[in-house]
């Protein structure tokens, strides 16, 4: 299961940046999560360069279920955003993987804003868990 630190608010959106440790494949890392943001740029740090990941972005869907009538608010409270039901996370099977391998620091294109990643599978010829840094 991956860890990490969520980044603080108050360090400034362009300045945020964590490290998720003890990636194993299967998981799914919600990166809004964890920087507050998107990721512009993700780098898989392998253990060696014949190392392999096959990974999937974007493919999460956050979705806020349908309120009853009995559940309506007032338009003054939906223009404040008070809801009442937790939002569910939805994980989208038929998008394109991606793979990396040839490198000991696989990145990803500078630019793009990766809200999820998804590993999918993963071969690393020392150890068990991969390392990956988002800013």
């Amino acid at each position: 299961m991956a860890v990490y630190t969520k980044v603080s608010r108050d360090v400034p959106s362009s300045q945020r940046a964590a490290l998720i440790t003890n990636v194993i494949e299967g998981d799914r890392i919600d990166l809004t999560d964890v920087l507050g943001r998107p990721a512009r740029k993700v780098i898989f740090h392998m253990t060696d360069s014949a190392d392999e990941v096959e990974y999937k972005i974007n493919h999460m869907r956050k979705l806020r279920p349908q309120r009853t009538h009995e559940e309506a608010l007032t338009d003054v409270d939906r223009a404040f955003g008070v809801f009442g039901k937790d939002v569910e996370t939805a994980w989208l099977s038929n998008t394109s993987t991606f793979s990396g391998t040839g490198s000991s620091n696989l990145e990803t294109q500078d630019g793009l804003d990766i809200a999820s990643l998804e590993i999918i599978s993963l071969t690393l010829s020392v150890g068990y868990f991969l390392t990956i840094s988002v800013t």
